[in-house]
Parts: structure tokens; C-alpha cells; sequence
């Protein structure tokens, strides 16, 4: 997890930290509407959602992050859609549940790095 200047990050609460996501890395923040479970993926993959005609992987930021399964999401579960990659390798998209979207410009307790974390579950093995 790196640090970034407060008002580039979009702070959201997780697990009751505040962490911010780095805006350059954001899409967007949607509602979960239904979800589609995955067998076999990684234990912070808590499923697919369709989104414009994609399917986005739904990870659960809480384990992926703080190695603290979060809640189950539910309708409604604010999501961030985001972006980020490592240089010469592909973008990976994925919408990270949080209990709830802070805002912009406010100073977070912890600041994460989206592209590592993204590819650190490409390498966790199933459950």
C-alpha cells in the first residue's frame, strides 16, 4: 500500500478503515445488482456481475487488502469499478465491495495500491 495526496483518492470504508483507491484507477461506483457465483475462484472473489456487456470480477476488497473476509454483498453493495495494471502487462477490472463510499479529499487510514492487489489474486490459489 502506498501514500497519495488526499483529493486524488476516493476514500471508501472497509472493515472500518478508511482506505483510499487511487482515482486514476476508478471507473466508476454502481449499486450490486445480481451476482453469479464462481466456483474454484480465489477465496476473495465473491463472484461475476454483468456490466455493459461485460463480465467484472466482484472481490471483496476487505480480503484481498486485509486478509478480513467482509461481509457477504447483498443488493445494493456499493461497488467500485476499477482499472489498473503493471506496465507491459494487461489491464485488470474488477469491482471491490465497501460498506460505503467516504468521498474525495478526505485523508484515509491506509492507501492501496489497486494494480498489486488485483495481481496478487490472480496468483492466490482456489478454494
Amino acid at each position: 500500500m502506498g501514500g497519495t495526496l488526499a483529493g486524488t483518492e476516493l476514500v471508501v470504508l472497509v472493515g472500518g478503515r478508511t482506505v483510499g483507491l487511487p482515482l486514476d484507477d476508478v471507473s466508476e461506483v454502481i449499486a450490486l445488482g445480481d451476482l453469479t457465483p464462481v466456483p474454484g475462484a480465489a477465496a476473495a472473489v465473491r463472484g461475476l456481475v454483468h456490466l455493459r456487456g461485460q463480465l467484472v470480477p466482484v472481490v471483496d476488497l476487505s480480503s484481498a487488502a486485509f486478509q478480513t473476509p467482509g461481509a457477504d454483498p447483498v443488493a445494493g453493495t456499493p461497488l467500485v469499478v476499477v482499472e489498473a495494471g503493471r506496465p507491459d502487462e494487461p489491464l485488470l477490472r474488477a469491482a471491490l465491495t465497501v460498506d460505503r463510499v467516504v468521498g474525495l479529499g478526505i485523508e484515509a487510514e491506509s492507501h492501496l495500491d489497486v494494480a498489486e492487489t488485483l495481481f496478487a489474486l490472480r496468483m492466490e490459489k482456489p478454494r
